[in-house]
């Protein structure tokens, strides 16, 4: 079943979250993480009706924006 959703609609999407890095001179370990103190998320999720042959299927839209 995994396939034939795949070749209707495409493979899932998945959105990782964001990595920030800083260099350092100084010391043993030049590469660190930032981990953020906070974050503002957004999403607008949009539910949209597709139909495929005689059957409806759910499927959504999203607009995503963070700041971080």
């Amino acid at each position: 079943m995994d396939t034939q959703v795949q070749g209707n609609w495409g493979k899932p999407m998945i959105q990782g979250h964001p990595n920030i890095y800083y260099e350092s001179t100084g010391g043993s370990v030049s590469r660190r993480q930032v981990l953020p103190a906070s974050s503002q998320v957004t999403v607008d999720l949009q539910y949209e009706r597709k139909k495929k042959g005689l059957y409806w299927h759910r499927t959504y839209t999203a607009d995503f924006q963070g700041n971080y």
